[in-house]
């Protein structure tokens, strides 16, 4: 049946099928990079924000601890008497953070909501372990660090756990991100190609419609000119 076709036909059809790849080619790449974008503009707009909020817990934290533990060691002498105000100021900030985690994460509110009550008692244990060694001396704040470590401790695994399952999530998405663009990539080479062997062999099948009855005409031409010299 292509056999039957016009040549005019046979072009068309052919141009046409590699035209067609370039189209799917282009389809292809506009729908993977609509995702891959979609995915990015989700991580950096919503998953990265919330990670870096559960940071910046930390660090609010770490300085609590920081401030009640300088105190502690210098029982608030030579000019660093000013612990208690840093650890009452981070105080605020793990509390202001916190709300704006809530907001940004409403998913994982009651987990978040949990932290409360430990970091106050942790500020609070903080606070009396700092006052009992400016006022009473290392001998009784001694007796109070294992206690004050203990809660240390305990938010410490708490705002940790949130961090990592956050951090998990992140480079979930970051890893879907890149796996889309290596399938996105991997699509496009294969179309490439495809249109690449199609494209070569039609090239070689028009030389070969043009060709052929060039040769035919000059082989008549040859066997007419032998005939006439004989």
């Amino acid at each position: 049946m292509f056999k039957n076709l016009k040549i005019s036909t046979k072009l068309y059809i052919g141009f046409g099928l590699v035209v067609f790849l370039g189209l799917v080619l282009a389809g292809t790449n506009y729908l993977s990079y609509s995702g891959i974008r979609k995915s990015t503009v989700y991580a950096q707009e919503e998953e990265y924000p919330v990670l870096k909020k559960a940071n910046e817990l930390i660090l609010a934290t770490t300085e609590v601890q920081q401030a009640c533990v300088t105190i502690a060691a210098t029982r608030g002498q030579d000019g660093l008497d000013d612990g208690l105000d840093i650890a009452k100021a981070y105080t605020d900030t793990f509390n202001i953070v916190l709300g704006e985690l809530i907001k940004l994460d409403p998913k994982h509110k009651d987990q978040l909501e949990k932290l409360r009550k430990p970091f106050k008692k942790y500020y609070e244990t903080g606070i009396k372990l700092a006052n009992t060694y400016i006022q009473d001396g290392p001998e009784l704040g001694n007796k109070m660090m294992p206690q004050f470590d203990s809660e240390v401790e305990q938010i410490d695994n708490l705002i940790n756990k949130y961090y990592h399952q956050t951090e998990k999530s992140f480079d979930s998405s970051m890893g879907h991100i890149e796996n889309k663009t290596v399938s996105s990539s991997n699509i496009g080479i294969i179309i490439a190609l495809l249109a690449t062997l199609l494209g070569a062999g039609i090239a070689f099948y028009i030389s070969r419609l043009i060709s052929k009855p060039i040769i035919k005409v000059v082989g008549l031409t040859n066997k007419m000119n032998n005939e006439f010299e004989y």
